[in-house]
């Protein structure tokens, strides 16, 4: 997911415009640390305050070989029925954010090559919150350093130079949860894609109650019982009630696919594993 960030700098009558591509990486990832585009290692990569939970802590690791400075904020994202997340702009229904409670400090961080760093958010609940889920995704963004255009490169009025530079970042869910909430989950619609030069099942995971889901999906061989594919770390979000996911299909005839099945085992509650009922892999529509 790439957005466009423009800094401005003025020299005489000429003006330079330095473009930068931010790459980020909106996480729900299976494991505990995340090494990010811009050799950033962030552990956990999702936080989650329910109950009693005031406080949580973030591990940052720059494992590259420069110092770098990043810029930490909150942004509120949406995420698309394929599993993609677009920026929110206008609030949609049942779309609840946490940024309003949630602080965290510090807000920028320059990190030396394999120093750690620690950030730390507290959430403070408003007295009227309404019971229910709430999301936001915590940023950070690599700052980059500034870029100079040759100097004797000749400066016409009006030109403009580019100079294109990336701009690292990656992001996490803070999900604050107040009240007893609970989720079911439910494997809905399969296509196969047998043609393609990877052969893929797109499966579609249903979630059912009054919080997001985060598990694995699983293409089991009912025959041995063993998992043949596997999507760790698989996010279904309020107020999606759906979201489909993609799993590689074993090179086996198309026939046999029948002894496979497909199952959702939810691993985001406190209370236990939540686990969808398995469904064979054939074609619903």
């Amino acid at each position: 997911m790439a957005n466009r960030r423009m800094a401005h700098t003025r020299k005489g009558s000429a003006r330079r415009l330095f473009v930068g591509l931010l790459v980020m990486l909106a996480t729900g990832g299976a494991s505990s640390a995340l090494a990010g585009p811009g050799d950033l290692l962030i552990s956990p990569t999702r936080i989650v305050l329910e109950g009693r939970d005031r406080v949580a802590d973030l591990t940052l690791v720059n494992k590259g070989m420069e110092t770098t400075t990043f810029r930490v904020s909150f942004e509120n994202r949406r995420m698309l029925s394929d599993g993609r997340f677009e920026k929110v702009e206008t609030p949609k229904d049942g779309e609840q954010f946490s940024a309003p409670f949630v602080r965290f400090a510090p807000r920028q961080v320059t990190l030396a090559p394999g120093a750690p760093q620690t950030l730390r958010l507290i959430v403070r609940k408003p007295a009227d919150l309404e019971p229910g889920e709430y999301r936001s995704h915590l940023l950070l963004s690599a700052i980059p350093d500034v870029v100079e255009t040759a100097p004797n490169a000749p400066a016409t009025g009006g030109a403009i130079s580019i100079a294109l530079q990336p701009i690292f970042g990656l992001s996490i869910p803070v999900i604050v949860r107040e009240g007893i909430l609970t989720a079911s989950v439910e494997i809905g619609d399969i296509d196969l894609d047998t043609n393609a030069e990877t052969a893929l099942a797109k499966v579609q995971v249903r979630r059912l109650g009054s919080r997001s889901l985060y598990g694995d999906l699983r293409l089991i061989d009912d025959r041995s019982g063993s998992v043949v594919a596997e999507r760790r770390g698989l996010a279904v979000y309020t107020p999606n009630s759906a979201r489909w996911a993609t799993l590689p299909l074993p090179s086996v005839e198309e026939d046999d696919l029948s002894h496979y099945s497909v199952l959702f085992e939810d691993r985001s509650s406190t209370t236990g594993a939540v686990l969808s009922d398995p469904v064979p892999l054939l074609p619903t529509r």
